[in-house]
């Protein structure tokens, strides 16, 4: 709505202006206290907004009654001076004609400017509004979820899960985000997955974190999990025979994550000095190990049995495990790589987790910008 000079006291201004109704009337001295500014510099700003070209307010003379101090037009008094008329105080009828009384000039908004105001309640009241949880197994990489996310509130599950709340603002629709930090492991990830969704409801359900590169990755890349291989599922017996247990998340989600691969849109969410990672859409493994060397027998189990496998990392088979059971909500792994198993002490030594779950939460909010 305003249209005076740019910075961050119109902006302010134009905020608290925007909810005012036709007969609102605004007094210089208490917006000047809301804004911490002077009075005499409100007075300025107020003035301006009422000339041409800006028109968002009309100024308006007013008397001050000298006994009640309610405010009457200016205008009335002096027409009824001139007719040689009395002319009464709306609240107590004190004759204002006979009396020396104090002129004050107070703004209201202009037609334009209500009318501009009512339209952008009307279109902000169209916008979609849905709701999305993130999980996250690390406190670093739930803090680079939450720095998306404004508004931040905390809401605790009446079993102890806490969640941080907020918003995330797209270009078409408002987003109310929950997150929640839950450890390591397939099983939680599977049980706080679904409490979060029978909390909820959510329309869309992210695991955002990282994971350890095993081929086709180099650090900080991103990679959304078209599915995830549960890779402890088999029979042991003179050897183990693995059966596949594979997880997948939803295709929309996956058409998404095409796309923002593709495009390197999400890169502009990312802070300077984060350089430009790729972006993989592909599958990824999930047990309950962490995998710290190529010379494991589990890497070279994954590498022998699940060889499509770009990545390995401990929750993303629980947790399409629990949305499998709510299909309605749509499901997304997201992972950064933040070691490529080989050297793992020395790359969290350098900070890849954190450029990496950095990497990954800008991706899965650029998804869900899209949505």
């Amino acid at each position: 709505m305003a249209v005076l000079a740019s910075g961050p006291l119109p902006a302010r201004l134009d905020q608290l202006l925007s909810d005012l109704a036709v007969g609102d009337l605004l007094e210089p001295d208490a917006l000047a206290s809301e804004l911490g500014v002077s009075v005499e510099q409100m007075q300025r700003m107020l003035a301006l907004a009422a000339q041409a070209p800006v028109e968002l307010l009309v100024a308006e003379r007013l008397v001050v009654c000298p006994r009640c101090a309610m405010l009457n037009p200016a205008g009335e008094r002096e027409a009824a001076v001139e007719a040689g008329d009395e002319y009464p105080c709306s609240d107590c009828d004190l004759d204002l004609v006979a009396m020396s009384a104090e002129e004050v000039t107070r703004y209201r908004l202009s037609p334009e400017a209500v009318r501009e105001g009512e339209e952008r309640r009307q279109a902000e009241r169209a916008r979609p509004m849905k709701t999305a949880v993130i999980l996250t197994a690390l406190a670093i990489e739930q803090a680079a979820v939450l720095a998306h996310v404004a508004d931040l509130h905390e809401v605790v599950h009446e079993a102890g899960t806490v969640y941080q709340m907020g918003t995330f603002v797209s270009p078409t629709t408002d987003w109310t985000v929950a997150t929640a930090l839950i450890g390591a492991g397939n099983v939680g990830a599977a049980f706080e997955a679904e409490r979060a969704v029978r909390q909820f409801d959510p329309e869309v359900t992210l695991f955002v974190g990282v994971a350890g590169g095993i081929k086709d990755v180099g650090l900080g890349d991103v990679v959304a999990a078209t599915d995830v291989y549960g890779y402890h599922s088999g029979k042991a017996g003179e050897t183990f025979i693995p059966r596949p247990d594979v997880g997948k998340s939803s295709y929309a989600l996956v058409q998404r994550a095409h796309a923002e691969a593709q495009s390197g849109d999400w890169l502009a969410r990312l802070r300077d000095g984060e350089g430009e990672p790729s972006a993989i859409v592909g599958p990824i493994a999930a047990g309950e190990q962490v995998v710290a060397s190529t010379r494991a027998e589990t890497y070279a189990f994954i590498r022998a049995h699940y060889d499509r496998a770009v990545a390995v990392e401990m929750e993303g088979r629980g947790f399409l495990a629990a949305l499998h059971a709510n299909q309605k909500v749509g499901a997304l792994v997201v992972r950064g790589i933040s070691d490529l198993i080989d050297a793992k002490a020395a790359s969290d030594a350098e900070r890849w987790q954190e450029h990496a779950s950095a990497n990954a939460a800008a991706f899965a909010f650029e998804v869900l910008a899209k949505l």
